[in-house]
Parts: structure tokens; C-alpha cells; sequence
């Protein structure tokens, strides 16, 4: 009886072992464990994990502004660029990347400085404008009563009585020289406002690239190993053997009638630019979408010769940052600001007459979408003599409407 009991023990352990065996094959085989985990990690993620995660972040506080952030509050002055580098080096960028991000925003900051010098200035410039504006209606009633086509003076120049009076004593010439005189002072002034404008816009104010760009970091960039090809060693070249000499079959050669030299062209003298004006469509007149319409100016010369211009304009979207349809009109156009969409033709096309000093230019048909009805247009030709330096930039406001 011993033995045999003996026996079954064996016999029993190899049972339990194919039942576990079964059991556990059954257990993967079926996905009891990963079911197992489906139906508890919900409860353990919400119940555990979750609250775990807002507990440790709120009392840690391990989370940075990104560069975006802190670039912001650099471009608008409200840290200087000093904070800004040391907050990049504690974000960990180097010194090459520091460079890059810091010289990128710097056009931001520069457009925002472009823009409130811009505001300032336009100030004084309206002032000045109006009162040679209402200088010039003066003028004009004045010459007319000096002519004999009105008989009294208009009712808001009449607290200038005592000047109509000096002025009627000069004469019909005198005042239509000063009236010419001022409309000049006019034309002088709103061209040099356009100038200076275009010079802040464009990135050709040196005192805003002093202030923005004094302590930005210079970019250099040293990939590995390159500074040995940068700085190549000059080793001469062995000489080459030349070549052998083979006689070459003599055949008679034809005549040809002797032909004197064609004379060179004679290159015109520079003509720098002493002119421009945009003519067409006239400034400050309204632009229907959708319709095709051409950009043309007037310009002169010092003497007859070509010009090159170029054309840029611009439309303001600020207030469009997230409209659908403006974002899928920036596609097709290079854009540098969300808030600007800007079009340039970057190569100076040549134009006029060389036999001539005066004349008109102008360029292509242009359609605006009537997504961008209600907004306002801004114009600029550069213009210059060929072959010359000098630039004189036209400009002009429109409004768009649908």
C-alpha cells in the first residue's frame, strides 16, 4: 500500500502541471491580461495617476515661457536683450541658435519701432501740409480777385483782410509766383514725407538699425571640419609635358574682302533721377475688387536716358489674423508678418525713352481678390536713371472696395 501511494503522487503533480499549463495557455492564448489591464487601467489612470500628475505640477512648477513668449515682450520693450540671450542660453540653445533667434525677432522689433517713429512724424508732416494746403486756397482766391473773376473775398480767408490787401497792391504776377512757389513747398514736402517713410519701412533708417541692433549677437556658423576647407593650403600644381608636335597638313587659304571693325555703340551718360510721381490710379481714390486696373507714373530725369523701377505693395490684415479666407490668399504671396501681406517684383524692369528726360512708365494688370474688400492698399515704385545709384520711391494709399 505504501508503494502504490507512492506512485500516485507523481501521477497527481504531472495532472497539475498540464492543468496549469492548460489554464495559463488558455490565459494568453485569450488575452485574459491584456483584458484584464483594459478594464483596470481607466480606474487606475483617473483614480491614481491623473491627480498625481496636477499634484506634482502645481508643486513643482517645471514648465518654461517658450522663446515665442519671451521673444514677444523683447521685440516690444519690455525686457532688454541682455534677459532675452540669458533666457534663451536657460532654455538651452547655444550660442549659433541664440544668434539666429534673436536676429529673426529683430525685424519684428525693428517694424514696430518703424511703425511709432512713423506715427510721430506723421504728425508734424499734416500739419505743415495743411496749412500750405490752406495757403494755396488762399493764394488762388487772391489771384482771382487780382483777375477780376470773383468780387469778394471767401467767407473763411476774410479775417485775412489786410493780407488780400497788401497782396492785390503786387499785382497778377506776384501772387501767381507765390502761388506757384507754394504749390512747389507742397510737392517738395509730401515727397520728402514719402521718402522718409519708405526709408523707415524698408530697413534704411540708421538709427532704428542702431537701436534694435546694438547688442544683438552676430551669426557664425562653423559646421564640423569646414574650417579646414574655409582655409585650403595652396600647393602648385605639377607642370603638364606639352604636347607633341605634328605638322599639320598646308591647304591654300581663301580670300576674304578685308571688313573694317564695326564702330562700338556709344553708351549714353548717366541720367540720374530728380522725379516720380504715381499718376494712375489716382492717390487716395478707391479700388474695386475684382476689377483690372494698371500702375503708371510720371518721372524726369536730369537727362535723356532709361530708367529701372521696381513695384512693391502691400494690403494691412491685421484684423484678419484667423480669417480663413485671407490665410488662403497668403499662400500665394511671400509674407514676413502675419498682420501684412506684401508683393514685390524683385527685378528692375527697364523702361522710357533714351531720347527724352520726361515721360510715363507702368507695369502689368492687377486683380484683388474680394476677400480683401474694405482694406487699404499701399503703393511704392523705386525708381532711378540706368546705370545710376539715385533712388526716388513714389507711394500712395488706396482703398479697396467691393
Amino acid at each position: 500500500m505504501p508503494e502504490e501511494k507512492g506512485k500516485e503522487k507523481p501521477k497527481v503533480r504531472e495532472i497539475l502541471d498540464k492543468l496549469v499549463a492548460a489554464v495559463a495557455g488558455a490565459y494568453w492564448q485569450l488575452g485574459l491580461g491584456f483584458m484584464g489591464w483594459q478594464t483596470v487601467a481607466p480606474a487606475i489612470r483617473s483614480g491614481i495617476l491623473s491627480p498625481l500628475d496636477r499634484a506634482f505640477t502645481a508643486t513643482y512648477r517645471y514648465r518654461n515661457a517658450t522663446a515665442a513668449n519671451v521673444a514677444r515682450l523683447w521685440v516690444h520693450g519690455l525686457i532688454g536683450t541682455s534677459d532675452f540671450v540669458t533666457y534663451l542660453k536657460n532654455l538651452g540653445f547655444d550660442d549659433t541658435a541664440i544668434a539666429i533667434i534673436v536676429n529673426y525677432y529683430a525685424f519684428d522689433k525693428y517694424e514696430e519701432l518703424a511703425k511709432e517713429k512713423i506715427d510721430r512724424l506723421e504728425i508734424d508732416y499734416k500739419i505743415k501740409r495743411d496749412r500750405l494746403k490752406e495757403e494755396i486756397d488762399f493764394l488762388e482766391d487772391v489771384l482771382s480777385l487780382a483777375l477780376g473773376y470773383t468780387k469778394t473775398p471767401e467767407k473763411r480767408h476774410r479775417w485775412r483782410l489786410k493780407e488780400y490787401e497788401e497782396l492785390l497792391k503786387l499785382g497778377p504776377d506776384k501772387i501767381r509766383d507765390l502761388l506757384v512757389k507754394t504749390r512747389k513747398e507742397l510737392e517738395d514736402l509730401e515727397r520728402s514725407w514719402e521718402e522718409t517713410k519708405a526709408n523707415i519701412r524698408y530697413f534704411m533708417d540708421s538709427d532704428l538699425i542702431t537701436r534694435v541692433w546694438k547688442d544683438v549677437p552676430a551669426i557664425r556658423i562653423e559646421w564640423y571640419g569646414i574650417t579646414e576647407f574655409l582655409k585650403p593650403t595652396a600647393v602648385p600644381a605639377p607642370p603638364v609635358a606639352p604636347p607633341p608636335k605634328v605638322k599639320p597638313p598646308v591647304a591654300a587659304l581663301p580670300t576674304v574682302p578685308y571688313v573694317p571693325p564695326a564702330k562700338p555703340p556709344v553708351k549714353p551718360p548717366a541720367a540720374p533721377i530728380k522725379t516720380a510721381r504715381i499718376i494712375s490710379p489716382t492717390p487716395g481714390s478707391n479700388i474695386k475688387v475684382g476689377s483690372n486696373w494698371v500702375v503708371r507714373f510720371a518721372y524726369e530725369l536730369e537727362s535723356p536716358n532709361f530708367i529701372e523701377f521696381r513695384v512693391r505693395w502691400s494690403i494691412d490684415l491685421k484684423a484678419d489674423k484667423y480669417d480663413p479666407f485671407v490665410k488662403e490668399i497668403l499662400k500665394n504671396f511671400p509674407v514676413r508678418k502675419v498682420a501684412t501681406c506684401v508683393y514685390e517684383v524683385s527685378d528692375w524692369i527697364v523702361a522710357g525713352d533714351p531720347s527724352r528726360s520726361k515721360g510715363e512708365a507702368g507695369i502689368g494688370y492687377f486683380n484683388i481678390p474680394k476677400e480683401l474688400a474694405g482694406r487699404k492698399l499701399t503703393i511704392a515704385i523705386s525708381v532711378r536713371g540706368k546705370g545710376t545709384e539715385k533712388l526716388v520711391v513714389a507711394s500712395a494709399d488706396y482703398n479697396i472696395v467691393g
